[in-house]
């Protein structure tokens, strides 16, 4: 390679592609080069000369900071977290956690409330947990008013546990949206792209009770922003606190690429991730796979301890509760390609199959 250029970021080849052309635009000399610390592995490093590595850093961390951007009031921000919420006790546990998360990644907090007419009939349910009403405000027809009036409550008893402690002392936002709370949480990660979704469910008891209804496996199913499910009754320990996790992969190249976003999101210096292949379909050839990823993410993250383990399809829901258990797992992180619901039920994905069958944390990262 050319002394002059120096690799800037190693990416996929298209990803690769798309930053040479955006900073030769800008007027950078930019150049696709094999990685060969990476080789096999088909990805690309970009690289500049030298006397323009300040410029172009300064055009990549521009163009990330605009896509990390929340329009609702047109001002940019480095980062928003969503929390969605029903009012209901549990949602309190996403509040907890999604503040913490911000004030660890000096993000904006994000409350968001939705709600349905009260003429809207159906026999399945669309919220985890419905909010309990007084008689007073439950007799009141004027659906938008009653809402906006139990949210601002909702906010005031934010606030409140702020001033006493409780929660991180951030200012946050808080939006009230009249639709079905999946279809109103995709459109603002659309539209709003916030670094990270924060939801609260109940256990997995309460859960298995409407494998169709539930908002947050909804939203895991087919959100396009990582998502970090809690459940209720099982509290999250303090985020530098998790160190033990396990990460699902495929086994393909977009397992570079999502746990770069993970370490991304969560700035972790120092854990433990154990690599389990979703299925072992792979055969001899699994664990051979399996050594390679793991040797090219300790070359790429030497403060993170990789470890490698093959669970049997066969066995899988008997042995992985016992290796959460030995090795004190407290994260999941789950790579999940949009389904629909009848696809779903035919064919669930293992970030379905996980929500409903554990109780631990888990983060869900979309797929393309």
């Amino acid at each position: 390679m050319n002394s002059a250029l120096i690799p800037i970021i190693t990416l996929t080849p298209d990803a690769a592609a798309e930053t040479v052309r955006l900073l030769t635009v800008n007027g950078i000399s930019a150049y696709s080069l094999e990685s060969p610390e990476l080789t096999g592995l088909a990805l690309k490093s970009v690289a500049v000369n030298v006397s323009q590595v300040k410029e172009a850093a300064s055009i990549l961390e521009s163009a990330m900071a605009a896509a990390l951007r929340i329009n609702s009031d047109n001002r940019p921000l480095r980062a928003s977290i969503l929390i969605p919420v029903d009012l209901s006790a549990k949602s309190y546990l996403a509040v907890n956690l999604g503040f913490r998360l911000a004030k660890r990644l000096s993000a904006i907090p994000v409350l968001l409330h939705t709600y349905v007419m009260q003429s809207f009939e159906t026999t399945v349910s669309i919220v985890d947990n419905l909010a309990q009403q007084d008689a007073e405000l439950a007799a009141d027809h004027k659906t938008a008013e009653v809402q906006s009036l139990l949210f601002q409550r909702f906010c005031e008893a934010v606030r409140k546990r702020q001033k006493a402690g409780e929660l991180p002392d951030i200012p946050f936002r808080q939006q009230l949206v009249e639709g079905l709370p999946e279809k109103v949480i995709d459109e603002f990660t659309r539209t709003h792209s916030p670094l990270l979704v924060v939801m609260a469910t109940r256990d997995r008891e309460a859960r298995a009770q409407d494998l169709v209804g539930s908002v947050t496996a909804e939203v895991l199913d087919g959100c396009r922003t990582p998502l970090f499910t809690v459940t209720q009754g099982y509290p999250v320990p303090e985020i530098r606190s998790i160190v033990n996790l396990v990460f699902f992969v495929n086994l393909d190249k977009g397992d570079l690429l999502s746990m770069e976003r993970f370490l991304h999101i969560f700035d972790y210096p120092e854990v433990n991730i154990t690599l389990i292949p979703v299925s072992d379909r792979f055969g001899r050839a699994t664990a051979a796979k399996l050594d390679a990823l793991r040797d090219a993410l300790e070359k790429l993250y030497p403060a993170v301890r990789f470890a490698a383990k093959i669970l049997p399809g066969n066995n899988f829901r008997r042995d992985f509760p016992v290796y959460i258990s030995e090795h004190d797992i407290q994260l999941i992180i789950v790579q999940n390609k949009k389904k629909n619901i009848f696809t779903r039920l035919i064919n669930p994905g293992i970030a379905h199959l996980l929500f409903y069958e554990r109780d631990l944390p888990m983060v869900v990262l979309p797929l393309t």
